[in-house]
């Protein structure tokens, strides 16, 4: 009985890692593609800060902030780049795209210098605001 419960508590922690893991990964959005680390920051909605470093991924609704000697370039999942100048404050709200070319995505530049190449989903299919 009491091995049959520990296999039981057992099995549905690993239920609940990988309901985490998988619900971590669809949040990931893109990369930071910059060659080098300058001072820009992500600040994630689970309150974690971290430095937006080369190959560092970025998630939904992160807000990027850069300094005034700052910048970061972020590949997004459909091969769009944004580039974010200093002094900037960037939400990357949402990115859903699927390899068959649709999507969606939302960004919301409050402040700054931007730059943005689109990558492979439809024409207006990327909301700026």
């Amino acid at each position: 009985m009491r091995v049959r419960r520990s296999a039981t508590i057992l099995l549905a922690s690993i239920g609940v890692c990988l309901l985490a893991v998988s619900a971590k990964a669809t949040d990931e959005i893109g990369d930071v593609i910059y060659p080098e680390y300058n001072g820009a920051l992500g600040y994630q909605t689970t309150g974690k800060k971290h430095e937006l470093r080369p190959q560092e991924p970025v998630f939904k609704d992160e807000r990027v902030v850069t300094g005034p000697q700052a910048a970061t370039s972020i590949k997004f999942l459909d091969e769009s780049v944004l580039e974010v100048g200093s002094n900037s404050d960037v939400v990357l709200d949402e990115l859903i795209f699927n390899p068959d070319n649709t999507g969606s995505g939302v960004l919301n530049l409050t402040a700054g210098a931007f730059r943005i190449v689109s990558g492979v989903m439809p024409d207006g299919a990327m909301t700026i605001t």
